[in-house]
């Protein structure tokens, strides 16, 4: 095979015999004997100067291109003229009916107190009305129901909300949020309840639902000592805690309090290793004292028995 372009040809290279013609290639030595040419085999065959490939055996006759797939689209369908006119008669009979139920809703709403905003739906898909919702049965009386549009969608919702006064500051505790569509969203302290979406198509499951939610547990956390100096207990939250739960904890903040619990082990044993250290560090210093004290005792010893030694030679 042909090298590429990028890649040079030195003396040292090899190339197949099969891209070049008979007097390209040079295959016997020649030497004149005795007046007589004589041809010897090369070991290593030998391209003429200027030689040139010009045999391409097994090349196609043109270059193959890359196929190109070209996608269609599908016509549009014809519109049916006849589905047409029932969907619009359809829609002149629930625009009737949609003023009757607005008529009936502003009666109603009126006479329990609350003011309809204005240019609701009043039926959702599922088929609770919003004039229902006024004689589902609440669970206390600390329940009220409230109809807010929506600013983002412009849909009116139903929300069931218990209020509670907590040292002088109004909160709202739980809520249940009544959908056009029929979905209900239950949230405790404006935190959604991902595991309590639901979706009601009557009056029952309304209740139902209210009751189920008037029965969860608002999630007291765990208490933690204060690093203060008063050391006084505090109520900590997981930073997802659930906040409605059926026990007096949420799942989140048990998991949380088994981990601080297994955290103070390892700082006992922290505490344990710096009192090792201490202790390490005092025994070194006794060790050198004593060692210091060795060689001043040491000292006396040899002073004495030169100043012995000296009064009797005197003597």
């Amino acid at each position: 095979m042909l090298h590429r372009k990028d890649r040079r040809l030195t003396q040292k290279s090899k190339v197949c015999e099969r891209h070049f013609e008979e007097q390209d290639i040079v295959k016997y030595f020649k030497h004149v004997v005795k007046g007589q040419e004589v041809l010897i085999p090369r070991g290593n065959w030998k391209l003429v100067p200027g030689a040139l490939p010009r045999l391409f055996p097994g090349l196609p006759e043109h270059i193959s291109k890359p196929r190109t797939t070209t996608c269609t689209r599908k016509s549009p369908k014809k519109r049916n003229e006849i589905g047409l006119e029932a969907s619009a008669e359809s829609a002149s009979c629930s625009s009737g009916s949609f003023g009757e139920a607005s008529l009936s809703l502003g009666d109603s709403l009126g006479a329990v107190g609350i003011t309809p905003p204005p240019s609701t739906s009043a039926t959702n898909s599922s088929g609770v009305c919003l004039n229902e919702l006024v004689t589902v049965p609440l669970p206390s009386r600390d329940w009220k129901l409230e109809l807010i549009v929506d600013e983002c969608s412009g849909q009116t919702c139903g929300v069931f909300f218990d209020r509670r006064l907590v040292a002088g500051e109004l909160k709202v505790s739980k809520a249940v949020i009544v959908k056009n569509d029929g979905s209900c969203v239950v949230s405790g302290y404006n935190k959604m309840q991902k595991q309590l979406h639901k979706t009601v198509d009557s009056t029952a499951s309304v209740e139902h639902l209210l009751n189920e939610t008037d029965s969860l547990k608002i999630c007291s956390g765990i208490q933690v000592a204060h690093t203060g100096v008063t050391g006084k207990l505090e109520n900590v939250h997981h930073k997802l805690c659930s906040v409605l739960t059926t026990r007096p904890g949420c799942a989140r903040c048990l998991r949380l309090q088994r981990q601080m619990r297994a955290r103070k082990p390892m700082k006992a044993a922290v505490n344990k290793s710096k009192k090792m250290r201490n202790l390490t560090k005092k025994v070194f210093r006794a060790a050198a004292a004593r060692e210091k004290w060795k060689q001043e005792i040491t000292l006396l010893k040899q002073e004495l028995a030169k100043a012995s030694y000296q009064g009797i030679e005197e003597a």
